[in-house]
């Protein structure tokens, strides 16, 4: 055997080594997973299994300490495999997609979340999907992020039993351009350390409104949209805001935004850990 020859087959038997080392460390994980299964009681209906902060701070801390040639995009799409394999350990997973006339890409924005082996649910309507995650146990619903022309939001307002929020924002990391997406879920998304919260607004003023009160030393994220609707007296504009940080953090800022629009009533409808960028390679 050459030199050269040589050195390659110790390079594969370290290779090999080290994915044996890989797989060991995974049915470590998994086994580990199933203990947190079982001091939770996952086994009982309706048990939360998914965590969106957790997860959120996960994939931080492992892209914090990421080095080398291996694309980050690669670790967060390995991670997002091991994590979703790791609720399923504990309980079902339903997923239900809004067909807004995103299509695929919708599909493919929930399994690059989700796993890919992840089967998806269509609904034609967000009542029906807020109400198939309110009754479907593990159940959470992506729905395309939300504009002026997909108001499925308005829903949030009037998802009380149980409380359907939104508990995260698709992609987690961000590569630029895209579709991107909000996730529904009848429980809260935790706190991640740095994250978004949600909330509607109703009042008659216009959504150019929001940027005017918010110049007044409240920071809004780019993303916020408004539709009108019509309840028995006079018309209401609903306005959906983010806003930096926790729902208890932003409290006074919520009250100071709504004293600004003269806001008969105001919503707190979930919130997420902010997403970001992928590192630069060190």
């Amino acid at each position: 055997m050459s030199p050269d020859a040589s050195a390659l087959a110790e390079l594969r038997r370290e290779i090999d080594a080290i994915d044996d080392r890989l797989h060991d460390l995974l049915i470590e994980r998994a086994a580990a997973v199933e203990r947190v299964a079982l001091a939770k009681g996952a086994a009982a209906p309706g048990t939360q299994i998914v965590y969106p902060a957790r997860e959120a701070q996960i994939v931080r801390r492992l892209l914090g300490r990421h080095r080398g040639r291996l694309p980050a995009a690669t670790v967060v799409r390995i991670w997002r495999e091991i994590i979703t394999t790791s609720v399923r350990l504990q309980g079902a997973l339903a997923i239900g997609l809004l067909d807004a006339g995103a299509g695929p890409a919708l599909r493919d924005l929930a399994r690059e979340h989700f796993a890919a082996a992840t089967s998806t649910t269509p609904f034609a309507s967000a009542p029906e999907l807020f109400a198939w995650v309110g009754d479907t146990p593990g159940a959470l619903g992506v729905l395309p992020l939300a504009t002026d022309a997909c108001d499925w939001w308005r829903h949030l307002v009037s998802a009380v039993e149980p409380r359907i929020q939104v508990v995260a924002r698709l992609p987690f990391v961000r590569t630029g351009g895209g579709l991107e997406a909000l996730v529904i879920a009848p429980f809260a998304a935790g706190e991640s350390g740095d994250d978004a919260t949600l909330a509607v607004f109703e009042s008659e003023r216009e959504l150019s409104d929001v940027a005017q009160a918010a110049a007044g030393g409240l920071t809004l994220a780019p993303m916020a949209a408004t539709g009108a609707v019509e309840p028995m007296n006079a018309p209401v504009r609903l306005t959906l805001v983010e806003i930096a940080g926790t729902a208890s953090a932003v409290i006074p800022k919520l009250a100071r935004l709504a004293a600004a629009l003269g806001a008969h009533r105001t919503h707190a409808v979930g919130g997420y850990a902010r997403p970001i960028a992928p590192p630069e390679r060190r």
